[in-house]
């Protein structure tokens, strides 16, 4: 099989199941019901992104910078759950998710 590698500005994430989801009166909710996860190890990060900056003439200053992803791959993460792509890789689920939508790191 292949390996998934993340386009420029995405991670590969692996959703971490939090367990049982219970209301605040205690009932135990039902698969479909759950949010999506938000807590994830990083599987595999793409590049930066580089991004353009200048003008159409020549009295223009032109320059490039890149932005790179601050986290890498193993890291646990919080990040923001409804701008992901779900992927199906054989038996896992992993998601798709731009650099700007990862929210905090685990230390």
């Amino acid at each position: 099989m292949k390996k998934l590698i993340p386009l420029a500005g995405f991670v590969l994430i692996e959703a971490i199941d939090e367990g049982e989801q219970r209301t605040s009166s205690n009932l135990v909710l039902p698969e479909k019901a759950k949010e999506k996860p938000a807590k994830g190890r990083i599987v595999e990060v793409g590049d930066g992104i580089i991004h353009y900056e200048g003008g159409v003439n020549s009295h223009t200053q032109t320059y490039f910078s890149k932005e790179e992803c601050q986290v890498k791959k193993g890291d646990i993460v919080i990040f923001y759950r409804w701008g992901t792509q779900e992927i199906q890789e054989g038996n896992k689920k992993l998601l798709l998710v731009k650099f700007s939508d990862i929210q905090a790191v685990y230390e």
